[in-house]
């Protein structure tokens, strides 16, 4: 049986495939269903929806018993996937889905790496996939590869490739999320067009092909003109399918506790201290602050700079970027 989240008709679930519903088809209202444990790849702009349909597949795969682990480096502000997950009633531990160091995640995909060495062995005895399914979860994916060191980004690329295409048969899998994958995650394209299932909300047209490998004519909908709630499902179906993504549960106007004021959009962040000035004018320390706040390189740069795009854009998020890089080696030398 399919879970979903309490918004679905009962009578509607109790007929489904065991699975995870990523939405209901723009066409014809027919429910896109996860039957497989197959790695995803969910992409989108801040305020697409991405989070929100993480969480789902996350949710109703931990209800059908998979284990997950991973980095939530919005865990603790009411944004993160664990903190979405406690809205469903489903809280997991601390080292569940944790904001630490980067580098734990490396430490997480090399201990997922000896589980599946582990299963291989006792599967070629036994014949039989091992439980429990374990899930490997990683948000601001792109984001996590700038504050990686390069041997650690190569060895958490490794792992991802390994359990891509031996964990899926041995019950170990991956849920990656992100945005600016063509700025920040160069390198990763095979990757994330081989993972299993991309679930694409809205993103701009070079970000479309650089994630699905796919023109703008091969697809049912320009993934640029998405709205909020709504995806391009690649790898359930024959063809890719745009889907509408059942909504969050209603927050109360109180608030829930540790999130946003019931009302507020799914992107919103409180307003940084002083503002933000001038590029130019930042210390490369306060931008490592506001990154390791929650503000992703794309957020940063546009709030800089003012411009969603174009050169104005491209020239802070480089800035950024490159601060961040600074940063971060003058902290791992001292």
């Amino acid at each position: 049986m399919a879970h979903d989240s309490p918004h679905e008709p009962a009578h509607e679930s109790a007929r489904l495939p065991r699975g995870a519903i990523v939405g209901h088809a723009l066409d014809d209202g027919r429910p896109v269903i996860l039957t497989r444990h197959l790695p995803v790849v969910v992409a989108g702009i801040t305020g697409s929806g991405k989070t929100w349909t993480a969480t789902r597949i996350v949710a109703q795969w931990v209800r059908e018993g998979v284990q997950a682990t991973g980095w939530d480096p919005h865990r603790g502000t009411g944004e993160g996937l664990a903190d979405r997950l406690a809205d469903l009633g489903l809280s997991l531990p601390a080292e569940c889905l944790n904001g630490s160091m980067p580098s734990e995640v490396v430490a997480q995909s090399e201990r997922l790496l000896a589980e599946l060495r582990r299963r291989e062995q006792a599967a070629r005895a036994t014949q039989s996939v091992l439980r429990p399914r374990l899930l490997l979860v990683i948000d601001e994916f792109p984001a996590l590869l700038l504050q990686l060191e390069r041997q650690e980004r190569e060895a958490l690329l490794r792992a991802l490739k390994l359990l891509q295409w031996t964990g899926r048969k041995l019950g170990i899998t991956w849920l990656i999320v992100g945005q600016s994958w063509t700025r920040e995650a160069t390198g990763t394209a095979r990757l994330v067009r081989d993972s299993g299932v991309i679930v694409l909300h809205r993103v701009h047209p070079g970000e479309a092909q650089a994630i699905t490998g796919l023109r703008r004519s091969d697809l049912p909908v320009d993934p640029s003109s998405l709205e909020p709630g709504c995806a391009l499902v690649l790898g359930v179906e024959s063809d890719p399918v745009a889907v509408r993504v059942p909504p969050p549960p209603a927050r109360t106007s109180g608030g829930l506790p540790g999130g946003l004021p019931g009302g507020l959009p799914e992107d919103f962040r409180p307003p940084l201290p002083g503002g933000l000035p001038e590029v130019g004018e930042v210390d490369p320390a306060e931008i490592v602050e506001w990154f390791l706040a929650g503000r992703n390189v794309g957020v940063i740069a546009r709030r800089l700079s003012g411009r969603d795009g174009g050169r104005a854009y491209q020239a802070a998020s480089a800035a950024v970027q490159e601060a961040i890089r600074r940063e971060l080696r003058r902290l791992r030398d001292r």
